[in-house]
């Protein structure tokens, strides 16, 4: 079996202060299909002050998931389903509770 991750799809998207940031989908060999998101670091931290995926968020999803599906799920009548799930509102596409540097090694070696 290959251990290689495959990127499923990649989008760039506006992050706090007009920050461009990546999202994306990815299928890893031993966690399955995940989202995962970069993050800005704020202001006052040691590594603030920039986009990093050490800042990032990694969620796990349903096999078929993708970010277009999601954006266009209706979640309840405030919100779709991709603004729940980063949000850590639904237990079937949960938040991992990995370090930040963990989040940056699977990103770089998806090519991210």
């Amino acid at each position: 079996m290959s251990k290689e991750i495959k990127v499923i799809e990649q989008q760039f998207i506006t992050r706090d202060y007009g920050f461009t940031g990546v999202r994306a989908v990815i299928e890893h060999p031993d966690h399955g299909r995940l989202l995962i998101e970069d993050g800005y670091g704020g202001e006052n931290t040691l590594m603030g002050g920039a986009v990093r995926f050490i800042h990032g968020i990694v969620i796990r999803l349903k096999p078929g998931d993708n970010l277009a599906a999601m954006k266009a799920g209706s979640w309840n009548d405030c919100t779709n389903t991709l603004s729940a799930v980063l949000s850590g509102y639904d237990d079937e596409r949960p938040i991992l509770p990995w370090h930040g540097n963990q989040i940056d090694l699977i990103a770089r070696k998806a090519g991210l």
